[in-house]
């Protein structure tokens, strides 16, 4: 088997990358950088020709622009690379019969609070991110071999500015003030479990259609830093609670997944808050002096 990966350096490509290779399925990754096979994804004639150059079993899209306010000020870009690059390649899975895993987002809703939402629930886009990667699903689920994943990720970025985990440690250590949200709702999964979970739902179980990957618990961002830092004993004294609102007007907050679709195929719970935050531990090798 052989299998395209696109956006193969971002923190979920470069996960997927090594859950692939851990199986010892061919892979080749595709980036603008520092990959396989260095294309211009947004580039129609580059993507053309990368995919007419390597026969594939399947492909799996993990390329996307995730910074929801450059997205707001750049919607032409964001729609390049979250909707169009997803309509060529769904134009491609048709013609061709191979297989299409693609990676979406959380980023659907604004009500219900720390409840999580089904697969099937009232979809609410209130910024061009959301909008254009609510438009990739209905792009890639124009062919039957299609899987796409909701989820919400956490972990290391394998480039670029820290993420969100990565931050917050580093302020924890400083003893720099931060604002936790209390109110900002998601059930984040460390990126390697993701990774693990996808590839057995595309490639093992074969199930097609739409399915939320994420953590079995909802949980606020704020509960999830200050686990963390529970965890590995840092003092949280310059911490603060806060409300999303007060700093957002343009982002969903209640982006609680239900996963009991996914854990019926899988024949096992997904991990919960204090799984993740040791798991997140373990990848990004840091000390943890608290069990």
């Amino acid at each position: 088997m052989k299998i395209l990966l696109l956006g193969s350096t971002g923190m979920a490509g470069s996960a997927i990358y090594k859950s692939l290779e851990e199986r010892e399925i061919s892979v080749v990754g595709v980036a603008r950088n520092n990959s396989d096979y260095n294309c211009d994804l947004t580039d129609e004639s580059q993507l053309s020709n990368m995919l007419n150059k390597h026969t594939c079993d399947a492909i799996i899209n993990a390329a996307a622009l995730v910074n929801v306010d450059y997205c707001e000020r750049n919607p032409t870009e964001s729609w390049k690379i979250n909707s169009k690059l997803v309509s060529i390649l769904a134009n491609f899975v048709n013609k061709t019969g191979v297989s299409l895993l693609q990676i979406s987002t959380d980023h659907f809703y604004t009500y219900g609070e720390n409840l999580p939402h089904k697969e099937d629930d009232t979809i609410m886009c209130i910024n061009e991110y959301s909008r254009h990667k609510y438009a990739a699903e209905a792009f890639a689920l124009t062919s039957k071999n299609s899987l796409v994943v909701r989820t919400s990720i956490v972990g290391s970025r394998a480039r670029g500015d820290k993420s969100l985990v990565e931050w917050a440690i580093h302020m924890l250590n400083e003893n720099q003030s931060m604002a936790l949200f209390h109110d900002a709702w998601t059930s984040s999964l460390d990126v390697n479990t993701f990774a693990d979970i996808a590839v057995n739902l595309f490639l093992d179980i074969k199930y097609r259609g739409i399915i939320n990957v994420a953590a079995g618990e909802v949980y606020s961002k704020e509960q999830l830093i200050r686990r963390l830092a529970d965890m590995l004993s840092l003092n949280q004294g310059n911490c603060t609670s806060e409300s999303v609102n007060r700093r957002y007007s343009n982002r969903p907050s209640c982006l609680g997944l239900d996963v009991s679709h996914a854990e019926r195929l899988l024949g096992k719970k997904m991990p919960e808050l204090d799984e993740v935050c040791a798991a997140l531990i373990s990848q990004l090798n840091l000390k943890k002096v608290v069990d």
